[in-house]
């Protein structure tokens, strides 16, 4: 068990995680059904036989160092305890499109046994849109003190992640005379 080390990375490389390391001691483990997930207790480090179950991602600094071959990421994100990184802080917000890759490594030698079935289950936030539109002022011929509110808000779980468009046709009769944005939170970017 404890010489065994293995690594989820997305597609952009940088965003990886050592979710098991160093974990169990030298006792044996077989036929055994894990399910590694954020919010799970830590797998023992001692020796211990592991039994199926729900876990924490886990990756302890003894007795083998945490280091993976090409063309594995050469700078590993690892779990507690140590390190900090979780599936959450890793693989959250990112595009899950293209290329994920699973690393295993045996950095002791001399064992052998076989990872039977592995399943990578994505859980997609989308964002929730709501848009509201305002005014003030008569909106009069030759009166250009009024204004004309798009406010665009997203109470979704999920970021937008990219350019959101917005398209509003004018009421006929009238024309634009100046336009402004403002208030982008979390990372939005937008021009008039």
């Amino acid at each position: 068990n404890s010489d065994l080390e293995m690594m989820l990375a997305g597609p952009n490389s940088s965003n990886n995680l050592v979710f098991w390391g160093n974990v169990g001691g030298d006792a044996s483990t077989n036929n055994q059904n894990f399910t590694i997930a954020d919010g799970g207790t830590l797998l023992p480090a001692t020796n211990t036989s592991l039994s199926s179950g729900t876990y924490a991602p886990t990756v302890y600094s003894t007795p083998y160092t945490i280091a993976f071959t090409a063309p594995a990421p050469s700078s590993p994100n690892l779990a507690p305890p140590s390190g900090t990184a979780t599936f959450n802080s890793q693989f959250d917000n990112t595009n899950p499109n293209g290329y994920w890759s699973f690393y295993v490594m045996e950095p002791g030698g001399g064992d052998h046994g076989s990872i039977g079935e592995h399943c990578i289950n994505l859980t997609i936030t989308p964002p929730v849109l709501a848009i509201t539109k305002s005014h003030t002022g008569s909106f009069t011929q030759g009166d250009s003190s009024d204004t004309y509110t798009i406010t665009v808000t997203n109470n979704g779980p999920g970021s937008t992640l990219g350019t959101l468009s917005l398209t509003d046709t004018l009421p006929t009769g009238m024309t634009a005379a100046s336009m402004s944005e403002t208030g982008h939170t979390g990372g939005g970017t937008g021009s008039d």
